[in-house]
């Protein structure tokens, strides 16, 4: 989800998840998006609940340290 962010830059969330056939798919990227989020690789905004989920990867954040959570070593 990170690549494709990156390549994307901007989008919503629904175009990210079009290519997903099954709802547990799309519980998975929502998931990563959180985490994605949290770590503030992705910015998050909705303007109200029936609005569409937009994200945008923010490319100023550095990917080392999002690297060495991934690989285990750095507690989250």
């Amino acid at each position: 989800l990170r690549v494709r962010m990156a390549q994307a830059v901007e989008g919503d969330f629904e175009d990210v998840v079009a290519h997903c056939t099954r709802s547990v798919e799309v519980v998975a990227y929502f998931l990563a998006v959180l985490e994605l989020a949290r770590w503030g690789i992705v910015r998050v905004a909705q303007e109200d609940r029936d609005a569409p989920i937009r994200l945008r990867y923010d490319a100023s954040v550095p990917a080392e340290g999002f690297q060495q959570y991934l690989a285990g070593e750095v507690d989250s």
